[in-house]
């Protein structure tokens, strides 16, 4: 039965350190690793960190040493950045060993070995990715949609201000004179 553990370990598979149109370099792979291990305080210590392929009594397959500051006792690292990742075979059950440098140069295991959770699809890639393609030629104008129905006559609205009144018109001329008889 796998050894289950409190310790949060995401595998991240491969991280890109740089991959531009121009870079031919090929991909360095390392894991994501957290590790919750009370005690460790807020502090700076020499962590030495293997893969093994078995939870006990197995073998070596890899392993680095770096220096980490740990934050509430967590140790948040990649696995990788010092000795490359190439050539273990993550394909199979793998386990990770952390342990401490002391003041007199030995090391002590920090907690118990973590099995290394992965996401097989995630974890290879053949090659980098290549230069962007050319951009495309440009689509034809798409149809023009039926037309909507006709929407309903609107409410009628509030009645404007009266206006100013307008000037006095100009005097007419003066009538014909009729003659009338007593």
């Amino acid at each position: 039965m796998r050894k289950k553990s409190l310790a949060t370990i995401f595998f991240v598979g491969m991280v890109f350190w740089f991959i531009s149109s121009a870079w031919s370099e090929p991909i360095k792979p390392s894991v994501f690793y957290s590790k919750v291990e009370k005690g460790l305080g807020n502090k700076t210590y020499t962590f030495r960190f293997s893969l093994w392929d078995a939870e006990t009594g197995g073998n070596k397959v890899w392993e680095e040493e770096k220096v980490l500051k740990t934050k509430s006792s967590v140790i948040n690292t990649y696995l990788g950045e010092v000795n490359s990742l190439e050539g273990v075979n993550f394909g199979q059950a793998l386990w990770v060993q952390v342990e401490k440098k002391e003041t007199d140069g030995t090391y002590v295991q920090v907690g118990g070995m973590d099995e290394l959770m992965g996401v097989p699809y995630a974890m290879w890639a053949l090659t980098p990715l290549g230069p962007q393609g050319p951009k495309g030629d440009k689509g034809d104008k798409g149809d023009t949609g039926p037309q909507g129905p006709k929407g309903d006559t609107g409410a009628t609205g509030p009645m404007g201000a009266q206006g100013p009144q307008g000037p006095v018109g100009a005097t007419g001329p003066i009538g014909p004179q009729v003659h009338r008889e007593p």
